[in-house]
């Protein structure tokens, strides 16, 4: 079953959060991972939520979300994303 990561945040040095931007993509790909959304642009219909940025990955399964996230090539980037943004990460099963 298809697993998504959607994260929502923010980045407060967007010039150092660049090396994170440039290296996450393919070893997303390389752990079969993709990007469904990664955008500013949204509109709130319910609800009070702020973001500041949207990112939603999808995997074929936890399995693999996991297996990316904690990845060795993955921990490597993580210093440069806690450094420069701060944010939520949840894991969402897809339905069937």
């Amino acid at each position: 079953m298809a697993c998504y990561l959607v994260a929502d945040v923010e980045v407060h040095d967007p010039e150092k959060y660049k090396e994170y931007s440039k290296d996450n993509p393919p070893l997303l790909k390389k752990y079969g991972g993709w990007y469904v959304a990664r955008s500013q642009a949204y509109e709130v219909l319910e609800g009070n939520l702020k973001p500041k940025r949207f990112v939603i990955m999808g995997f074929p399964d936890k399995a693999t979300l996991l297996s990316w996230y904690n990845s060795p090539e993955y921990q490597k980037l993580l210093p440069i994303r806690h450094a420069n943004s701060t944010g939520n990460l949840i894991i969402v099963e897809g339905a069937d």
